[in-house]
């Protein structure tokens, strides 16, 4: 995904990721990742998804609970 923003066809976005992110505020990149991996030819299967009702996930040792409104970042790369 970096190396989207870093290609010549994207590189006038680096500078406001950046700055973003080094700002004192929490940041935002979301839209960045999503837009970055959609972008991206090597396909990195990320989708952000909109929670519709307060769920418990469990993923091997780890469990997660979402309430309703959260988004989420699903790494469809290392999905079994």
């Amino acid at each position: 995904m970096v190396d989207t923003y870093l290609s010549a066809d994207y590189r006038r976005y680096w500078a406001e990721i950046v700055q973003s992110a080094q700002s004192g505020e929490k940041p935002d990149l979301r839209g960045y990742a999503v837009e970055g991996s959609r972008l991206s030819q090597i396909g990195f299967g990320l989708v952000r998804c909109g929670v519709v009702q307060d769920m418990t996930v469990k993923d091997g040792a780890s469990t997660w609970n979402l309430e309703s409104g959260d988004q989420v970042l699903v790494n469809l790369v290392t999905a079994p």
